[in-house]
């Protein structure tokens, strides 16, 4: 921390302390006693020792004295910059206030949410309406990119979840509301195991050409050798006590390196928690705050490797980045071909990627449906292991999403293609498989690479 310069009272002791200062201040007082009685050794030994306790008495009182305006720099300091700390992880939707405890229930449909819980993107004159109607209101939260408040609001005793959010609907119009439901990861089947060293990576740009991939998802262990010359800028938006798994984000942070060539930064946002019993899951507000904090850094992918009920909330939050020009890549879910649409790749605008193998044949357990736009490699695919620092083999539409993310950032980025068109590039470069034309199964077919023709552009 910057210091101030130091206080009148240690100049002053210092300069007491120098050879000129000793003599000025002993030499005359003492030396003509001295010389009246010279060989009066002990006379001598006194006033030797009166002149030593002094300086010493004199340089405690510069030390405190020094102390005391560090202490009282510090205590002045310390406010601002926590201050500034604070408004810097508020404007970013991070969660800064006291972690909840999470309890479970079934919202209607059977999916799971927070028990007795609503969320809301409204305007701000409506959260004192809220309160006025007796609901507490848990987290508050401006999102500066999506242009509206979120608040996550503890419905009063005595009044039903499921009522309120009617009633609530009717009354704020112009909100979004919904529950606090929990999203699932997409990695299926995975299977520890050692695998092959990773080749050596090219050297990373060293200035602002790299792809910026925002990854919502659990946290990522930024320090696992499979993402050693990647730059990885995290933030954390769980609300709730709980432990943050980083298995899944490491996996798919990787993915996102290697089909990137590692020229890539990636940006974590850190949604899952994980209770004992459950499996890990993330909530509505933890994502929409996520969603939030990516748009605002203008990123040229969002992957969101990760599934579960459609939700008012996060529809609006994705229309509101889609408007912003942004791009969002969805995996599609590991349901089973019978499933019906899960979100948030099922939204309009959201690219939905299904998994294949390596003999192009679909992930067994992947979902079906119209929200499948394309597929991509995830079945048996080399990730990052958190767990080992080493690598394991993994399956699921969650593992190949991020490759169609760095595909279309490569192509809005360095082929110069529109966000508009973005969609008809991809098309061009797949490979139809299936049905002929698009298909429930693959969608418009397998990407592998970025288009020829868009590099050509």
């Amino acid at each position: 921390m910057k210091r101030l310069y130091p206080s009148p009272v240690y100049i002053i002791a210092a300069f007491l302390l120098s050879p000129c200062a000793a003599e000025a201040q002993v030499l005359p007082n003492v030396t003509g006693p001295l010389n009246d009685l010279a060989g009066d050794t002990l006379r001598e030994q006194r006033l030797q020792e009166m002149a030593e306790r002094r300086a010493r008495r004199l340089e405690e009182e510069a030390a405190e004295a020094v102390e005391d305006t560090t202490e009282a720099v510090d205590d002045a300091v310390e406010p601002v910059a926590g201050a500034v700390a604070d408004a810097a992880d508020e404007a970013a939707g991070a969660v800064t206030g006291t972690l909840r405890k999470f309890n479970s229930a079934a919202a209607p449909d059977g999916s799971q949410i927070e028990a007795e819980v609503l969320v809301a993107l409204l305007d701000a004159d409506d959260v004192e309406t809220l309160r006025a109607a007796g609901y507490g209101i848990l987290a508050e939260r401006e999102m500066h990119n999506l242009g509206r408040v979120m608040v996550t609001m503890e419905v009063p005793a005595g009044i039903d979840l499921d009522g309120a959010l009617g009633r609530l609907r009717g009354a704020l119009a112009d909100a979004s509301l919904d529950y606090n439901h929990l999203y699932r990861w997409d990695d299926a089947n995975a299977e520890a195991a050692e695998a092959p060293a990773v080749e050596s990576a090219a050297d990373i740009s060293p200035d602002d050409s790299r792809l910026r991939i925002g990854v919502i998802d659990s946290a990522v262990q930024a320090d696992h050798r499979a993402l050693r010359d990647v730059r990885v800028e995290a933030r954390d938006f769980v609300s709730h006590d709980a432990k943050r798994p980083e298995t899944h984000g490491t996996a798919v942070a990787s993915l996102v390196a290697r089909s990137a060539g590692n020229d890539v930064v990636v940006y974590s946002a850190s949604v899952f928690f994980e209770l004992e019993g459950y499996a890990p899951g993330a909530s509505t507000e933890g994502l929409v705050a996520a969603l939030d904090w990516l748009a605002g850094l203008q990123v040229d992918v969002i992957n969101m490797s990760l599934s579960g009920p459609g939700n008012d909330l996060l529809e609006a939050a994705i229309e509101a980045v889609l408007a912003r020009g942004q791009t969002v890549v969805a995996a599609v879910g590991n349901e089973g071909p019978s499933s019906p649409p899960r979100y948030p790749a099922a939204y309009d605008g959201v690219i939905g990627v299904t998994a294949v193998d390596r003999k192009e044949r679909v992930f067994r357990a992947a979902n079906r449906g119209e929200q499948v736009d394309f597929a991509a490699l995830g079945v048996d695919v080399k990730v990052a292991d958190s767990t080992s620092g080493s690598y394991r083999l993994a399956s699921g539409t969650s593992m190949a999403s991020p490759h169609i993310a760095v595909v279309a950032a490569r192509l809005l980025r360095e082929g110069g293609v529109t966000r508009d068109a973005l969609e008809s590039w991809l098309i061009a470069g797949a490979e139809d498989l299936g049905r002929r034309g698009f298909d429930p199964v693959y969608g418009h077919g397998l990407v592998t690479r970025v288009p020829m023709v868009a590099a050509s552009d």
